[in-house]
């Protein structure tokens, strides 16, 4: 396997599901829609689900059906106490250090909260300057095939067998594999799949089981 670029998910991906910093996302997602756009709280969550499987994400969803206000969304939905939920992660920045090749992060999330995010991990330094996020690839969104290719763009129009992308969304990876990136699939929730094509793991911090170093011969 050979690579030149590491395509990260941010969210969920970085860090352990449990944290609980993605359930207060998404009850900020919920409070957006009650308080900004008037939606009865009953209707929510159902509302919310039906939009980001038809969209992609409940953003592009609510901005395709409703005068959304995206960056007005965006500070209100990750307006979080991050170091609340996070904490620097030595075994993550030990990990990511192991691997000396571009490192950037690709979300449906915006830059300033990836900023958060990786700041607070400790490992913003380990990561390129430029944050491939949702306002990036807007209106747009992963999983959608364009998205990936923005991506693509905006970091340097490798070839796209040169990139390896790590995403817990199997909707995204499915969407990379498809495109002939190297996936890696982060199956937080250990998912039953039969036979996949590409590489699973359940943490990022089992990583090198998967993807090998510059200098091993690890591989899946």
């Amino acid at each position: 396997m050979s690579y030149k670029l590491i395509l990260f998910d941010l969210d969920e991906t970085l860090y352990d599901g449990n944290t609980g910093l993605w359930s207060a996302i998404k009850e900020n997602i919920n409070q957006y829609m009650i308080q900004k756009l008037h939606i009865p709280a009953a209707d929510v969550r159902a509302l919310r689900e039906e939009l980001f499987n038809q969209y992609g994400t409940t953003m592009r969803g609510l901005a395709e059906t409703r005068n959304l206000d995206k960056i007005d969304y965006l500070k209100f939905v990750h307006d979080i106490p991050i170091d609340e939920f996070l904490a620097p992660d030595p075994e993550l920045r030990t990990l990511l250090e192991k691997y000396p090749v571009r490192k950037v992060i690709f979300t449906n999330a915006d830059a300033s909260h990836a900023e958060r995010v990786m700041r607070t991990l400790k490992v913003r330094d380990l990561f390129d300057d430029k944050i491939v996020d949702i306002m990036t690839i807007d209106p747009l969104c992963k999983p959608m095939p364009e998205a990936f290719e923005i991506a693509r763009q905006k970091t340097g129009l490798l070839p796209a067998g040169e990139i390896v992308f790590i995403d817990d969304s199997l909707a995204n990876v499915l969407s990379a594999h498809q495109l002939g990136y190297q996936v890696i699939w982060l199956n937080k929730k250990n998912q039953p799949v039969e036979n996949p094509e590409f590489p699973v793991i359940q943490n990022i911090y089992q990583l090198e089981q998967c993807l090998p170093l510059p200098n091993g011969n690890k591989s899946c």
